[in-house]
């Protein structure tokens, strides 16, 4: 998949590459930068999906993004 397809169907995706790059230079471990890589890759599809706009996040919808995770039976957040 291009990068360009995969921004289009996942907003946070052009992020990723940053975000694992703090997390590293913060000292996180391989393992807990993967499990937040796909919490973020988790919600950018959400966000596709439910056609919700990164900069339009509301706080009611991320509640409503934690209570899907929670319906597909993920109960932590990383």
């Amino acid at each position: 998949m291009t990068d360009r397809r995969a921004a289009a169907r996942n907003p946070l995706a052009c992020h990723a590459p940053g975000f694992q790059e703090e997390l590293r230079r913060l000292g996180y471990l391989e393992e807990s930068v993967g499990l937040h890589l796909e919490l973020l890759s988790d919600l950018g599809e959400w966000l596709a999906e439910h056609g919700v706009d990164v900069g339009e996040l509301t706080e009611a919808q991320m509640r409503q993004y934690v209570e899907v995770r929670r319906a597909r039976g993920e109960k932590r957040l990383v």
